[in-house]
């Protein structure tokens, strides 16, 4: 029953009933009400592409001025500047690149001295004409209904602002549409680059070895050795490039450990500095105090040199075998993505470094030239 009178009050009753729905019931709420024109922020690429959308559509919109006997000349390439005539396609900074379109859209650059050689100039204008003077008998009577001055005088500060208001209402409109055009040039080059790698990889699976086999007339018969062959040629093939890629992963994660070591390393060094810094300036205020000798100030920390167990690690992920890398992708194939996979390639590696320097030498010796 109570539930039945909550929607007699809202009129959201059936059939509805619209007396009981008032305007104020339809008026967004105040903390739910969105204060710009789309419905969340813009990302930044967006707003990039938009400025510049924005500024080529205000240039083309723009008043084209009269040209003058400095402009007569017909412009050749030879005018343009050498930094119009090579703009760095690798602008990717909106605001030098909007810079860099006007530039080359405006020609603001171009020589604006007078022409030196012409056939004809236009003549020097060195006072105005008298205008003649208006004829109030030409013009129109007023309205029967108006002729308080006042009143046409309110009447035009009214339609100013009516104008005026249209006007922000429709750049408004056309910020909305610009930052439309900038996020459907976005999708567009997502989509482009999308179907490009789509693409790719229907050309890959053409070029493979039971691609080709069938196009040479073969049939998918799943018992026949040919079309065996050729899918166990395509696992092989697939089977060394993820170990592959699973090398360079754990020769990055190698590299990435010393220089790991090295920040360590020249933070800690900044830390004792800054403390026998602090140390030497107590000591120097304390002997100015007692009127004796300053001490000297302390040298810098020693640098410490990279071990050598670093380099070690790098060249054996670079030299690993087959069978080794695929005993380390057996060991963290559960090891997630990322920064917890490559923890766990490092580990691992470490693992493996250490069981070869716990062998003997002729072992060690026989694994690496395996």
């Amino acid at each position: 029953m109570n539930n039945r009178k909550a929607f007699e009050v809202t009129g959201l009753t059936r059939p509805v009933q619209p007396d009981r729905i008032t305007a104020r019931m339809m008026a967004p709420s105040q903390p739910s009400s969105i204060r710009s024109s789309l419905p969340v922020p813009q990302s930044t690429p967006v707003r990039a592409a938009s400025r510049i959308i924005s500024l080529v559509s205000d240039f083309q919109s723009a008043a084209t001025r009269t040209p003058t006997h400095r402009h007569q000349t017909p412009v050749v390439e030879s005018d343009l500047s050498p930094q119009s005539m090579r703009i760095d396609p690798n602008l990717f900074t909106p605001t030098k690149r909007a810079r860099a379109i006007v530039q080359h859209l405006r020609l603001t650059h171009l020589p604006v001295s007078p022409i030196l050689h012409a056939g004809q100039l236009t003549p020097t204008v060195t006072h105005l004409s008298p205008l003649p003077s208006p004829d109030e008998a030409l013009a129109l009577p007023l309205p029967p209904n108006i002729e308080d001055p006042d009143v046409l005088r309110a009447e035009n500060d009214r339609l100013r602002e009516l104008l005026l208001e249209a006007q922000k209402a429709r750049s408004e409109d056309h910020r909305i549409i610009r930052g439309q055009n900038a996020q459907l040039l976005l999708q567009d080059v997502h989509c482009s680059g999308l179907q490009k790698r789509l693409n790719n990889k229907v050309r890959q699976k053409k070029q493979s070895n039971v691609a080709r086999f069938l196009d040479a007339g073969g049939d998918r018969i799943y018992t026949d050795e040919r079309y065996r062959a050729a899918v166990r040629a395509d696992r092989d093939a697939a089977d060394k490039k993820e170990l592959e890629q699973l090398q360079r992963a754990a020769v990055t994660a190698a590299s990435r450990d010393r220089v790991q070591w090295r920040r360590e390393q020249k933070e800690a060094r900044a830390a004792e500095n800054k403390r026998a810094e602090k140390r030497w300036r107590d000591e120097c205020a304390d002997a100015e105090a007692d009127g004796t000798r300053p001490p000297k100030r302390p040298k810098r920390a020693r640098k410490e040199q990279t071990p050598e167990r670093f380099s070690e690690l790098i060249e054996y992920a670079e030299q690993m075998s087959e069978e080794k890398l695929a005993e380390l992708r057996q060991a963290t194939k559960d090891s997630g993505q990322g920064d917890d996979r490559r923890g766990a390639i490092l580990s691992t590696l470490k693992k493996m470094v250490v069981d070869i320097d716990g062998m003997d030498v002729d072992e060690t010796d026989t694994e690496l030239d395996e």
